[in-house]
């Protein structure tokens, strides 16, 4: 059946639609008959405290990798026109934008009655979506980046493109699967236009009262200190986070007391259970701390707290199943594996913490996106230069055929569309805080050495 376009309802009509392609990398085989998507982005904001939605979306665009070009522009308004934006409103928006991801199909049927009559019917079909909460754009007011799409466990009727485009064998990039694992992402650039940037605490205040003070000072002229420094001026480095004492007041406890080895609630502990902690994890619902507290500063609940909550968000996720992962690997053993908090940017989360697992034998690094509860594993390899068939230098650098290249946190350390006021450059554990001093922050290019003083330097000596 043939295709023709029809420019009235941007799509193919009378297509073939047994079988699509849905989105994937790479080319396929000539022998391999498969419809390629028509499909398109529809972009909504959606205000929950107004209940007021504004949608616009692309054009339609054919193919297995489409590229839409599009601009689209949607306007925010104020809750007081007049008066403009505060403070508050802007802190404490729930506003989200909402991306869903259709395939347009098309239909020509003719009238058994009327051989000169026609139906046309037109299809759009559900293929994904994802969020981006709005207080994230307002602290990342530029960003450009790669968002994973959510897409139903299966799509009945689509494939995707299986495997690794750096894989050696030409034949498996062009293999079709139904692997519901195998990941969709939408390529953005996102801005805001007049630029709205939040106030941020000074990284080198405390609260008194929960630390020693010699402690807190000495954070503070570290800080100050590294600030000094021109490679420093513009990350945010963490040592301590704010919590509630007993007599609900406010105090700066240092990072790693956060972190202690805790059971889950998994029997028996093996293997998989890092997978089930994380399961268990993710499980319990997000809420940001502008929902839980209301004009206090990011607080930071104990992993107990958190539970007895019933919520939490990045942070309290990410202690948690910290905790859960340091107990595993205790009870299986594995003494070369440490357990960290990775403090950075992610998309489409903004300001977030992520779980860094490193086996220090082997230096293979997999970071957990608590909420999620999904890794992203990297593998270096040893390379070496030759020179008149001697090998002379050895130098490390991904392994790009099992190696996550897509990895939601996008960067520990300083990226130039990132406002100045958040960028965050430490890891952490239950014994010190390490800053990052290398000039690469993505995940995928900088070293987890942490021995190494040239790359991290340690706040406690």
């Amino acid at each position: 059946m043939g295709a023709a376009y029809d420019p009235n309802t941007r799509t193919y009509l009378g297509r073939v639609d047994d079988t699509r392609m849905a989105l994937g990398g790479g080319a396929l085989r000539e022998e391999i008959d498969v419809e390629r998507v028509l499909p398109y982005v529809q972009v909504r904001l959606y205000d929950p405290d107004t209940e007021k939605s504004v949608i616009v979306k692309t054009e339609t665009f054919e193919g297995v990798s489409p590229e839409w070009n599009d601009n689209l522009i949607i306007a925010y308004q104020a809750l007081n026109q007049e008066a403009g934006f505060t403070l508050p409103e802007l802190k404490n928006t729930r506003a989200l934008l909402y991306f869903t991801l259709f395939d347009m199909v098309g239909n020509i049927q003719r009238s058994s009655d009327n051989t000169n009559k026609f139906s046309i019917n037109i299809e759009k079909r559900y293929l994904g979506s994802f969020s981006i909460p709005l207080v994230t754009l307002f602290q990342n007011p530029k960003m450009e980046a790669q968002f994973k799409v959510d897409r139903p466990l299966f799509l009945f009727g689509y494939f995707n493109m299986k495997a690794n485009i750096f894989d050696d064998d030409p034949s498996s990039r062009n293999d079709l699967t139904t692997n519901p694992f195998i990941p969709t992402h939408i390529t953005l650039s996102i801005s805001l236009n007049p630029v709205i940037e939040l106030p941020y605490k000074n990284d080198a205040d405390y609260y008194g009262g929960g630390e020693d003070p010699q402690l807190l000072l000495r954070g503070a002229n570290y800080i100050r200190n590294l600030k000094s420094k021109n490679k420093f001026a513009n990350r945010h480095i963490r040592l301590f986070a704010e919590n509630l004492s007993k007599t609900a007041k406010i105090e700066s406890k240092f990072i790693p007391r956060y972190l202690t080895p805790l059971k889950p609630p998994i029997e028996p502990i093996d293997n998989d259970s890092y997978i089930k902690a994380a399961r268990f994890v993710s499980l319990i619902p997000f809420k940001n701390d502008t929902q839980l507290f209301k004009d206090l500063p990011d607080l930071w609940s104990t992993a107990q707290e958190f539970l007895d909550l019933k919520a939490g968000d990045y942070e309290e996720h990410a202690v948690l199943l910290c905790c859960y992962f340091m107990y595993i690997d205790e009870q299986l053993k594995k003494t070369s594996v440490k357990n960290y908090l990775v403090m950075g940017t992610g998309v489409p989360e903004g300001q977030t913490v992520y779980v860094l697992r490193r086996d220090a034998s082997t230096n293979e690094v997999e970071i957990w996106n608590a909420v999620t509860g999904e890794p992203y594993y990297f593998k270096r390899i040893l390379q070496y230069t030759d020179c008149c068939g001697l090998k002379l230098m050895k130098t490390s650098a991904i392994d790009r055929t099992v190696s996550d290249f897509v990895c939601p946190l996008q960067e520990i350390g300083n990226l130039p569309f990132i406002s100045k006021n958040q960028l965050l450059g430490c890891i952490a554990n239950n014994e010190n805080v390490w800053i990052n001093l290398q000039d690469d922050v993505s995940p995928n290019t900088m070293l987890f050495d942490i021995e190494n003083p040239k790359h991290w330097q340690p706040f406690l000596e």
